[in-house]
């Protein structure tokens, strides 16, 4: 039998038990780091902002290390994109547009 840290089979108990209470499916997802999509979404629309992940940053680091370290030539030409809000005509509302459910 191999080796279980100790808490193991009680955690996959948890997870096995939140997945057959609707944990984890569309209609209740699991949350990261404590963030509420619902409200990120309403508090982006009222402010009329896009959302910025402070622990998934729109940057090269945040995609790995070692195969997609900040010097491999697979990340070489990857390009950041956000949609344009304001300048070109478009307003912030059409930016937002994707978030309306």
């Amino acid at each position: 039998m191999p080796y279980t840290p100790s808490g193991f089979f009680c955690d996959r108990l948890i997870r096995e038990r939140e997945r057959r209470d609707g944990e984890g499916s569309l209609s209740k997802p699991l949350r990261f780091s404590g963030q509420d999509f619902n409200l990120l979404k309403q508090e982006c629309m009222q402010k009329k902002t896009l959302f910025e992940d402070d622990t998934f940053q729109a940057t090269v680091e945040s995609l790995g290390y070692k195969e997609l370290g900040h010097k491999s030539n697979k990340v070489k030409n990857i390009v950041w994109k956000r949609p344009k809000v304001g300048g070109g005509g478009g307003a912030v509302q059409s930016a937002c547009e994707g978030l309306r459910s």
